[in-house]
């Protein structure tokens, strides 16, 4: 076992294997059950048990997987994901979708403090996550991710060409309304009465951004720990999450018969290229529970003037040498 090795210097009872140790937490992960349930279903004595059992067991899961599923981003990854967006989504330059929510925590007795959590989460178009990053006290520029974001400091690769006027045209995440403007971070244009343009640019980005809707989607409907607020400290829930992430990951890159995802579980397109919902949102839509995940805004919202221009230009290709056939049809447009 990739974890039993780390397992093996925990204080808990040799007595308790750690198949039994990794086996509770797939359950808590899985299942979203209590802490009491462990107990009783396997005989232990007390809760504090359970707890340490369950938190080093979610963080040796994060330290074996993840060397594996979230290796160092380089210039060569990000050009097979941007490969990937293009052939897909047709969405040339993308490297990934990217988005901000916030995991609710409960309060109880133990835990008095009220810091929910940010993650910050980027994705391939095969719905496994190419990184998870989570921000200290809710701010997202704070998670290391984000942070080299913001700052433009990730190995994107250089430039492509869109334009004939433009010959340099940056590399970049599709995001949603809550981020800012940025040279690597395309965002749609706001506003109700939008230009044939304008209207076509944020069809075409939201094309590619949805597939992160659909990774945390798939997520949250298979890890029933986010079927509600989250009972746990800011510190414990963070290992928690990185453990679903990088089980998600693993489960993803190696479920040979779809059981995991099968097909039209995410979104699917059409014949005539019509988004469809996917069978994760019907499972979601059934529960009762309000879901321990929300989307929360990036609280930098100062955009980069360059890359006002840099959408209008992606928006022109769309429009132009970029233009797929079903794009005026899916918004209603007259060409």
């Amino acid at each position: 076992s990739m974890i039993k090795e780390e397992l093996m210097l925990s204080n808990v009872p040799k007595e308790i294997t750690v198949e039994e140790r990794l086996a509770m937490t797939l359950t808590f992960l899985a299942k979203g059950v209590s802490y009491n349930y462990i107990v009783r279903a396997h005989k232990l004595d007390w809760i504090e048990l359970v707890r340490t059992i369950l938190l080093e067991t979610s963080e040796a899961l994060w330290k074996a997987l993840q060397p594996i599923y979230f290796a160092k981003p380089t210039e060569a990854k990000y050009s097979e994901l941007a490969k990937g967006f293009l052939e897909k989504w047709h969405l040339p330059y993308c490297v990934g979708a990217v988005t901000n929510v916030e995991i609710i925590l409960a309060t109880s007795i133990r835990i008095t403090e009220h810091n929910n959590v940010i993650l910050m989460a980027t994705c391939d178009t095969n719905y496994k996550l190419t990184s998870v990053s989570i921000g200290n006290n809710g701010q997202f520029s704070s998670s290391s991710y984000g942070h080299a974001l913001l700052e433009n400091i990730l190995p994107l690769p250089g430039t492509g060409q869109c334009t004939a006027d433009n010959p340099s045209f940056p590399y970049y995440f599709a995001g949603d309304y809550s981020f800012p403007l940025l040279n690597n971070l395309m965002r749609p244009f706001p506003g109700l009465e939008l230009s044939k343009r304008r209207r076509i640019f944020n069809y075409r980005l939201s094309r590619g951004h949805q597939v992160i809707e659909n990774t945390l989607g798939i997520i949250v409907a298979r890890w029933h720990i986010f079927k509600k607020s989250i009972t746990a400290k800011s510190t414990e829930c963070k290992k928690f999450v990185l453990a679903v992430c990088a089980l998600h990951n693993f489960i993803m890159s190696n479920d040979s018969e779809h059981i995991y995802c099968p097909e039209k579980y995410a979104d699917w397109e059409d014949e005539n290229h019509i988004i469809k919902k996917g069978d994760w949102r019907k499972e979601l839509e059934s529960r009762s529970n309000n879901p321990a995940i929300s989307y929360s805004k990036c609280f930098i919202q100062k955009s980069s003037p360059t890359a006002f221009k840099q959408r209008e230009d992606l928006a022109k290709y769309f429009e132009n040498n970029g233009a797929v056939e079903f794009q005026y049809e899916a918004r209603g447009i007259r060409t």
